[in-house]
């Protein structure tokens, strides 16, 4: 697993925090998981070690709340894509 529990939890309290405004505890974060990650790459466990790196970012670049100035993006219509060339 990627996060322990109290880090998750963490998180979850600050959702609707500026990611901006909490840069130091994701570097803090980083930090931490990247270098559980070398250890347990030093014990051959690749799969954990992949799950330290790979987790402790999903929450930070999977959920960006919108902040003033900025909307959400539009999901894709037909209308708007082109799915084959026209000639």
């Amino acid at each position: 697993m990627g996060w322990d529990e109290d880090d998750a939890a963490d998180e979850l309290k600050n959702l609707a925090t500026n990611p901006s405004e909490r840069v130091e505890k994701y570097v803090e974060l980083f930090q931490k998981y990247y270098n559980e990650a070398h250890r347990l790459l030093e014990q051959g466990d690749y799969t954990q070690a992949a799950e330290k790196l790979w987790e402790p970012q999903q929450p930070s670049s999977s959920y960006t709340p919108p902040s003033e100035g900025y909307s959400q993006p539009r999901e894709a219509t037909a209308s708007s894509t082109t799915t084959s060339p026209t000639t």
